[in-house]
């Protein structure tokens, strides 16, 4: 009978791509195992650093993969085209505001009353591609006074984008009450955002957002 099949996997825990790769092998493994329920198997994993030169502080991210790349569209060009469909891909978008706006109310006199807003505004943006990823940690046992590594769930931040840009906002909200009102509002922001190139293709970052809001205003 044949021993166990070694497979020795040399693999940075924070590299994407290595899990990619992580998942491809899974993924034959498994098949393989269908048609060889009894062909036994061994994985030997062997930690490797991609790169051993960084920090201990760790670099900033986009400004790394800007010049691992070659500048900032090929660096999102790259994490957002990645070689495999089995890897989850999810995205994170932020936004912070800063509205400057003429408001009209009316003034019935009862507890009902309504508004409308216009104005310019300052917006920040920030758009992130991440990916579920597993690191490595120390953990020390208080009763065996032992430590030893152990896996736990990471975030990888793939890639990011961010701007500051200008936009317009208007809006109305309906407030209730008299001292202290409860009220319901809808705005509509648009923000002009920089154009960029990705993969041949020329984008605009233009958006359009409509949040709509209540609490209590005293």
């Amino acid at each position: 009978m044949l021993g166990a099949v070694v497979v020795d996997v040399v693999s940075d825990v924070v590299c994407p791509w290595c899990y990619i790769g992580k998942r491809r092998l899974e993924a034959a493994l498994a098949q393989l195992r269908e048609s060889n329920p009894d062909l036994p198997f061994e994985i030997r994993w062997h930690p490797f650093q991609l790169n051993p030169d960084l920090p201990a502080e760790g670099v900033d991210r986009k400004a790394y993969l800007e010049a691992k790349f070659g500048g900032p569209d090929r660096a999102f060009e790259n994490v957002a085209t990645p070689v495999s469909d089995t890897i989850l891909i999810e995205s994170n978008h932020q936004l912070h505001s800063g509205t400057f706006n003429l408001v009209a109310r009316s003034h019935s006199g009862g507890a009902v009353n309504g508004y409308f807003l216009v104005g310019p505004g300052v917006y920040y943006r920030k758009v992130q591609l991440t990916s579920p990823g597993v690191g490595v940690i120390t953990v020390c046992d208080p009763y065996w006074l032992v430590c030893y590594p152990a896996p736990v769930e990471t975030t990888q931040i793939l890639g990011d984008r961010s701007s500051t840009d200008f936009g317009v906002n208007f809006g109305g909200g309906i407030t209730f009450g008299h001292a202290a009102k409860f009220y319901v509002e809808a705005r509509y922001h648009y923000v002009w955002g920089p154009k960029f190139s990705a993969s041949g293709t020329d984008f605009s970052s233009n958006a359009q957002y409509v949040p709509i809001t209540f609490g209590v205003r005293f």
